[in-house]
């Protein structure tokens, strides 16, 4: 509870920090009462009215529609690093060599890139076959889903997948593994019952990270796709602090929820391998 009120009142000062400083020709000086005031009016709901000069309220109608989309993108990719990283994770920790150095390859690929490098091969399937086989962004009513989803998830996975990995050998190294194997245990119930348990505490304190670099990437790939995601009402361009501070909290809402998710999945996953 600390960590989330912290968050809040850094996300109303996040949100605030243009309206510190006063640009007077070429002299920039810090003023705080515009900020403070603004943040004022804000959480007592006296903020008024936007002018009708701000763009991007056109789409803030919207604002609850888009903000379930950024849930559920979220949601759905931390849901799907789990549950694919994880057994992934464990498989490859018994695999070696040009496997091993493709997934590290994609591990280092920026956002970006693979986001263009996905829209390219898209594009020239259509140009040489005539067929759209995914879509390359959000327009109007259709939206894109499977290009970002696997642009926002790449590397976030195999950053679980290479962790997974090197903490199963580690504790495939452990007595209480010979111990077994000596009992005539099979490879099955050995890494559900004894590996998966051990790695379940590592897994969670990584669930921080796992979340952190998802909503980063978020914030990248709801721009390029042109998802219709509340992370565009960050355009500083027409800035209007209620609907900045507005999108921020929401950001941090997004992510709590997310990690919650994602904890509690571990949770029944493990209740039901580990304790069945």
């Amino acid at each position: 509870m600390l960590l989330f009120f912290i968050l809040f009142v850094s996300a109303l000062c996040l949100a605030a920090f243009p309206l510190f400083f006063r640009v007077e020709g070429e002299v920039i000086s810090f003023d705080w009462e515009p900020g403070m005031e603004a943040i004022l009016q804000f959480l007592t709901g006296t903020d008024g009215h936007a002018p009708g000069s701000v763009r991007d309220l056109t789409d803030y109608s919207n604002f609850g529609e888009m903000f379930g989309y950024s849930a559920f993108t979220l949601w759905f990719a931390g849901t799907l690093v789990l549950l694919v990283g994880v057994p992934a994770g464990m498989f490859f920790s018994k695999i070696s060599g040009w496997p091993k150095s493709v997934v590290g390859f994609l591990g280092i690929i920026p956002d970006f890139v693979l986001a263009i490098f996905l829209q390219l091969v898209v594009i020239l399937i259509y140009r040489k076959s005539g067929i759209l086989v995914l879509e390359v962004a959000s327009v109007y009513d259709q939206v894109a889903w499977v290009l970002p989803m696997v642009t926002l998830t790449l590397v976030p996975l195999v950053y679980l997948v290479q962790f997974v990995s090197g903490r199963t050998r580690q504790i495939l190294t452990e007595d209480f593994i010979r111990t077994a194997k000596a009992k005539g245990l099979s490879r099955i119930k050995i890494y559900m019952h004894h590996v998966f348990r051990n790695l379940l505490p590592s897994i969670r304190g990584q669930l921080h990270q796992l979340n952190a670099t998802l909503l980063g990437n978020l914030l990248i790939i709801e721009y390029w796709f042109n998802s219709p995601g509340i992370t565009r009402f960050l355009d500083t361009r027409d800035y209007y602090y209620p609907l900045m501070a507005k999108t921020l909290i929401c950001l941090i809402l997004i992510y709590w929820i997310a990690y919650g998710w994602m904890r509690l999945l571990l949770w029944l996953i493990g209740k039901r391998l580990v304790h069945d």
